[in-house]
């Protein structure tokens, strides 16, 4: 305890802010906000959050950008005031083409934010207080989502949460002047080189690192099947409310916190990747259930109860592969690595959006907790083969030697 509050910094209550806006009372808002006002809503609600999901392919060129250049408290503070701006303009407009272009703008703000507040830790200490100081900085973003749940509940409209949320992202953007250490390239870590050799694009696409990747994507893959229509979803497949369900949310995501006080400490016992490999494990059986009662007439209890142990293994899941991608990737590009874990976070959340759209008029939301189990069981299974052949090679190096 004494350790994990020896690391604490002021800027943690930034990243706090863009949890409770965007990754709280926009999750509970935005799907009723576009199913209400939007032509075909319901229809296009997976297809518009899935485009806010590829914001995040802007995530490697952020991040390669503080490798090359380091990142002065200005960058920052233009990305949330122009999410701020964002979010006040989805208001003014029911254009179906200026939509998907501003979602895709907050994408960019959110994923590409959580890349720089992430290299204010890499790019400024050793490795081995990763483990310790991305748990503490998970643990004011989550604890910003449970506010922001919470608060989303007593919201008189959706179009009244997001306007809250944009003044709440301009006020932070004003803060990070003067909360946010600057990053400059003499203060870094590692020192990116000018041009980024072949062997080390190959390393990242090719390598344990690649198959992370895409075992990471597929778990997202999974989980924005039922996230990113949670309050629609959960309403129309299990009958409850969408205040009942944003109160349930909070609920997990509140109590989830405990957590955080001592993922660091099983990061750096089991190692990170095994951490991810177990929760995700514990996710699949909570999947799987919610794919069997989605046929069944559960109470709202029962659903609540899922809910709140699905929000249980999220920190163990967010906090040990964000760990897990600085740990793989090359020292010289760090910055681009998770820009690109956050870029492949992006796409298969946008996929499993356009999915989720395709799928909704198929065969209907009733089937998308089945299919969500579906894709995380191949996500574990991936991420099981990339521990076993980094045993393999661990032994066979051992051996050599």
């Amino acid at each position: 305890m004494k350790k994990f509050l020896g690391y604490l910094e002021p800027w943690y209550l930034l990243i706090a802010s863009l949890g409770l806006v965007e990754g709280g009372i926009n999750i509970i808002m935005m799907p009723q906000h576009i199913a209400q006002t939007l032509p075909d809503g319901k229809a296009v609600i997976g297809l518009m959050m899935g485009v806010w999901c590829l914001g995040a392919l802007m995530g490697p060129v952020l991040g390669r950008m503080v490798d090359r250049f380091g990142m002065p408290r200005w960058s920052l503070a233009i990305v949330l005031a122009a999410a701020a701006a964002i979010q006040w303009l989805l208001l003014q407009t029911t254009h179906m083409a200026l939509w998907v272009v501003l979602m895709w703008l907050l994408g960019v703000t959110f994923f590409g934010g959580l890349t720089l507040f992430n290299m204010l830790i890499v790019r400024r200490f050793p490795e081995k207080e990763w483990h310790w100081r991305t748990s503490l900085m998970m643990f004011f973003f989550v604890g910003g989502e449970v506010v922001g749940f919470a608060v989303a509940a007593y919201f008189p409209t959706p179009a009244a949460g997001i306007l809250a949320g944009s003044g709440m992202l301009l006020l932070t953007g004003i803060l990070t002047l003067v909360l946010a250490p600057a990053v400059s390239c003499g203060t870094m870590n590692h020192k990116a080189p000018v041009k980024l050799d072949r062997k080390v694009l190959r390393l990242l696409t090719g390598s344990s690192f690649g198959l992370f990747l895409l075992a990471w994507g597929w778990m997202n893959f999974s989980a924005q099947l039922l996230f990113l229509p949670f309050p629609v979803l959960f309403r129309e497949v299990f009958n409850l409310l969408p205040a009942a369900s944003a109160k349930a949310l909070s609920l997990g995501a509140g109590s989830s916190l405990i957590w955080y006080l001592v993922i660091g400490k099983l990061s750096e016992r089991l190692g990170a990747i095994q951490l991810l490999l177990y929760s995700s494990a514990c996710r699949v059986f909570i999947f799987a259930t919610l794919a069997w009662l989605a046929f069944d007439s559960p109470s709202a209890s029962t659903v609540t109860v899922l809910i709140v142990l699905y929000r249980q293994t999220w920190p163990f899941m967010l906090t040990s592969a964000q760990v897990a991608a600085n740990q793989l990737a090359p020292d010289e590009v760090k910055g681009m690595a998770i820009g690109i874990f956050n870029a492949t976070t992006g796409v298969m959340n946008a996929v499993s959006g356009v999915a989720l759209s395709g799928l909704t008029l198929l065969v209907g939301m009733r089937w998308m907790p089945a299919i969500a189990t579906v894709g995380l069981i191949i996500g574990v299974v991936l991420l099981a083969v990339m521990l076993l052949m980094q045993t393999r090679e661990k032994k066979s190096a051992a051996s050599a030697g």
